[in-house]
């Protein structure tokens, strides 16, 4: 059983006048429970679930434009789980899950841009299914996790931009997230001399995540991409360690393309980074040891953005700025000692 409480005082101002100011609580009774069940050595099934409620309170203490105190209640919320886990030896392991998950509001969701409650939020709740293999190989030197997972989610919490500096929180609906995620850790040599030892970690993701039911000033998204989340991630790194103080690393990333606006008419293209590091650690005999480095962010000067702004507003005759530029190409060093 858990019980979290929290206190939350607000001042709000617009050009030094105050507009407002409160106190919020926020009260989390969580009960929980999880069972497991191995009816065979190589089975291991386990069944659990939560029930939670939710209560916010708000105190206005600025009688100036009306008594805006109030309580909200969210609805009981039970999530239920299942997992099954199938070993039939230490090579290989498959998995399946099913469950039931909820997101609250954040504290600053539960209210209105000026300070009001924000009646019209709902947490955040989904059903979640997943199924996936891990294969253990060659003496632990391939390492491969597979994976497939599908999510729907009801009242999809997102951050809507009102004005140039306020923003609120929205539910967006029904949404639909669909992907699969690869993990591979190849032990490609390792030696006790030179050459030493080279290992591979690498990772793939692909998702699709698409609104189901989603109106937003009367404007309807059903069956766009959601904005802001890649379709394609990939990541790799390679550490060579050729002899025992030296090591060298590699880092190299690709995101994928994606939309930047509920109406899937912007897109943000897809870019390519790569790092490189260098270090040598040696013992300084009872002082500790001395580990010494460096590196190039960005190998390949790629111009990308490093944010992006989802449905981003124009103010005035400038443009929206949906766009926040990565570094450039950059250099660094440094130095540690450990003792």
């Amino acid at each position: 059983m858990e019980w979290i409480s929290d206190s939350y005082r607000w001042v709000l101002d617009l050009e030094e006048e105050m507009i407002n100011r409160n106190r919020e609580r926020r009260h989390h009774g969580n009960l929980f429970a999880m069972a497991y069940w191995r009816p065979a050595a190589a089975w291991n099934i386990s069944l659990g679930g939560a029930i939670n409620r939710i209560n916010y309170s708000l105190t206005d203490q600025f009688p100036d434009n009306g008594d805006q105190s109030g309580k909200r209640h969210f609805p009981l919320i039970f999530s239920p789980r299942l997992g099954v886990n199938y070993a039939p030896s230490p090579q290989v392991a498959l998995y399946a899950s099913v469950g039931h998950g909820f997101s609250l509001p954040s504290p600053e969701e539960t209210l209105l841009p000026e300070g009001d409650i924000n009646r019209a939020i709902k947490p955040e709740q989904g059903i979640q299914y997943e199924t996936g293999i891990r294969l253990n190989l060659f003496s632990h030197a391939t390492q491969l996790e597979a994976s497939l997972y599908l999510i729907d989610l009801n009242n999809l919490l997102v951050t809507k931009r009102l004005t140039e500096d306020i923003f609120t929180g929205i539910n967006a609906g029904k949404t639909k997230h669909a992907g699969l995620e690869l993990m591979l850790r190849q032990r490609l040599f390792a030696l006790p001399s030179f050459p030493g030892s080279l290992l591979l970690n690498a990772n793939y993701t692909y998702s699709r995540n698409r609104f189901i039911e989603f109106t937003d000033n009367d404007v309807r998204y059903d069956g766009n991409n959601l904005p802001g989340i890649p379709s394609h991630i990939t990541q790799a790194g390679l550490r060579w360690n050729p002899v025992s103080p030296l090591s060298a690393e590699a880092q190299l990333q690709y995101i994928g393309s994606q939309y930047i606006d509920d109406a899937n008419t912007l897109t943000h293209a897809g870019f390519f980074l790569a790092g490189l590091k260098a270090s040598w650690q040696f013992f300084t005999g009872r002082t500790g040891h001395l580990h010494l480095f460096t590196g190039v962010i960005n190998l390949t000067n790629t111009h990308y953005s490093a944010m992006l702004t989802v449905n981003a507003v124009a103010f005035g005759t400038a443009e929206p700025r949906y766009y926040y530029p990565g570094m450039p190409r950059h250099f660094y060093a440094g130095i540690s000692w450990g003792f």
